[in-house]
Formats: C-alpha cells, sequence, structure tokens
C-alpha cells in the first residue's frame, strides 16, 4: 500500500545529496487546477538509509528539524508531496523506500 509524505529538492531539482538530478518526467505539472503526478521513478533494491533507495520525510516537523540542523534553507528548495511503495526503511529523521513518485509542489507553509 503506497504511503504520502514529503521530499525536498534544490530548485536546480537536484536532490539534497547525492547530486541526483531528476527529470521532468519524475516531476508532477498542474493542469488547471489539478496536479498530475510524476511517474514513479525506478524501483530501488537493497535499500539502505543513507546510502541506497529514495529518501523522503515522513512528516513536516521531521523536514523542518532536517532544515533548521542543515544548510539548506527554503529559499534554495522546492518541497513536494511524494507517495512511496514497496520497502521502506525508517528511523527518526528521515526514511527510505524502493518506490516513489511526485505527487505536487507543495508550500512550507501549512
Amino acid at each position: 500500500m503506497a504511503e504520502v509524505h514529503y521530499k525536498l529538492l534544490k530548485k536546480d531539482l537536484n536532490s539534497l545529496h547525492g547530486h541526483l538530478l531528476f527529470s521532468n518526467k519524475a516531476l508532477p505539472y498542474k493542469v488547471g487546477n489539478t496536479w498530475i503526478p510524476g511517474a514513479w521513478l525506478p524501483i530501488r533494491r537493497n535499500i539502505c538509509l543513507c546510502r541506497r533507495g529514495w529518501h523522503f520525510f515522513t512528516s513536516r516537523k521531521q523536514m523542518e528539524r532536517y532544515m533548521k540542523n542543515g544548510r539548506f534553507y527554503r529559499k534554495e528548495c522546492i518541497l513536494y508531496r511524494v507517495e512511496v511503495s514497496g520497502k521502506v526503511l525508517r528511523d527518526s529523521t528521515k526514511a527510505v523506500a524502493e518506490e516513489m513518485r511526485f505527487l505536487r509542489q507543495v508550500s512550507f507553509t501549512k
């Protein structure tokens, strides 16, 4: 069953770590008032926190803590809602999944 969470990208569409550039096919787009989800990203097997897989935050609170402790600021990032599926690993600061797709861009304010 898929779960919905959060993913931060730099404004140049690179991941925060690992220098992975996300293609336009992976990103959602808006038609009128409706967001069209991006394509599912390739399945990543043998996932490991901080090493391999599609990383995301399970809550806004987790994402805010990460940004306060890191070197990234809201003005440098884009926040997305993402859907994850397959095997998922979690710790108190982040999570990683085998499968992920971007659902829509969201505001940093609730």
